[in-house]
């Protein structure tokens, strides 16, 4: 509404909005760099809050969790960083933000820090682990190359690998090698070439630079990318004293981008001297099988067998003959000593039969539950027994029973049995 000098009048809420909607029609995304103060993290929601500021400024920042969960550090008060995102107005304070999207370590402090809590990181999920680590395709149809096509690596691969081998398929991916953009793609790329089988080694890298220059290689995104590309995956980022993380993940790590190209692009001449060694060592092996297998084919044309092959048919037929009349004899004489054996086991099972203690003049009592009588303390006068002798049963009725007599012992009771 207008006020009596004519000038509108805004509420809170509309001011706040307006300077809002300027401030977002005003602003693409921007990177801020300066120093983590008033850091907080909240478990629950996983977002995180914190001020940027300089000597002479602070600025809020919000970091939600859907744009933390890749973080590669743990931020920290005081750790210089590089936030990327966009300005925001939060209405309900009236105060601006910026809405981070990604942050990144500023300085060689926080970059240490940074890439020493990513190290162990990567190193738990065994991404540095050499028994992962595959060898290289020593004659690759199709080599693949991930750079910046503006600097010098892609001119040293091409250089050093052509002059090796000058029919080389070299397939380049180009990419930003340092930036805020320069991780995602990098990745995106490997994922790309891995997935589309476009090549059987790849070779990732750029040329020398500062630690910051080169952290796009110590990105967890694309050390990752790396592990799990399916083919071999050589590094080649900066000079021999540059290391980063992906030259730890990567099968093969190579000193620099021309080092690569050596590693990777067989060479031409050393290939030819080793087929024209490999040929003379086949004429030389052959040359030695065809002068054995003559050697031996000559001593069969003198041999007796091949001037008279009768004679050997004769002498295989007279050995035949002889094997037939040994296996009978054989097959004889293991018939007997199997009779033998049987007829000792009949005779040995047969003294041992119930029926030949018979035979001696035993005999088997049984009484009327067919239960067989071996103690006199078992029957009583007037049990009714049975009496099993060698060729029959006898039916007995007991009388009466005692003990056995002996020598020092009196008899008291005598048995009488009725028949």
């Amino acid at each position: 509404m207008p006020d009596p000098s004519g000038s509108r009048i805004y509420t809170v809420s509309e001011l706040t909005v307006e300077i809002r909607r300027l401030i977002l029609g005003g602003f693409d995304e921007v990177a801020v760099s300066g120093e983590i103060s008033n850091f907080s993290h909240y478990p629950a929601s996983g977002h995180m809050y914190f001020s940027l500021k300089d000597a002479g400024a602070a600025i809020r920042c919000v970091f939600f969790r859907s744009d933390n969960e890749s973080l590669t550090f743990v931020p920290e008060n005081g750790m210089q960083v590089v936030s990327v995102g966009k300005l925001d107005v939060y209405q309900a304070k009236g105060e601006y933000q910026l809405k981070v999207s990604r942050l990144l370590p500023q300085g060689a402090g926080a970059l240490a820090v940074a890439l020493e809590q990513l190290k162990k990181k990567l190193a738990a999920l065994g991404l540095f682990d050499p028994a992962r680590k595959r060898p290289l395709p020593f004659f690759p149809r199709r080599i693949g190359v991930i750079t910046s096509t503006e600097g010098a690596a892609i001119r040293d691969i091409f250089k050093v690998g052509l002059r090796r081998w000058p029919g080389a398929c070299v397939l380049v991916h180009p990419v930003p090698v340092e930036g805020a953009k320069a991780a995602p793609e990098i990745a995106e790329a490997i994922r790309r070439m891995g997935r589309w089988g476009l090549c059987d080694v790849l070779i990732v890298g750029r040329g020398g630079g500062s630690i910051e220059d080169l952290w796009a290689f110590n990105e967890e995104v694309v050390c990752k990318a790396a592990a799990a590309c399916p083919v071999p995956v050589v590094s080649a980022v900066g000079h021999e004293k540059d290391v980063t993380l992906l030259d730890l993940v990567a099968d093969v790590r190579a000193a620099t981008p021309s080092n690569a190209a050596e590693i990777v692009f067989p060479e031409i001449d050393t290939v030819a001297a080793d087929l024209a060694s490999r040929r003379r060592s086949l004429a030389r092996e052959l040359k030695q099988k065809f002068a054995l297998a003559a050697g031996r084919l000559d001593l069969i044309r003198k041999s007796r067998w091949w001037k008279e092959p009768k004679s050997l048919l004769e002498t295989r037929w007279q050995r035949l003959d002889d094997l037939k009349v040994d296996l009978a004899r054989n097959f004889e004489r293991r018939v007997i000593q199997a009779r033998q054996a049987l007829e000792t086991v009949r005779v040995r099972v047969a003294a041992l039969s119930p029926t030949a203690v018979l035979e001696r003049g035993y005999a088997l009592l049984t009484d009327a539950s067919g239960s067989v009588v071996r103690r006199v303390s078992q029957v009583s006068a007037g049990d009714r027994l049975s009496v099993r002798v060698s060729d029959g049963t006898l039916k007995v009725l007991v009388d009466s029973a005692g003990p056995l007599a002996g020598p020092d012992r009196p008899v008291r009771r005598e048995r009488h049995v009725r028949t």
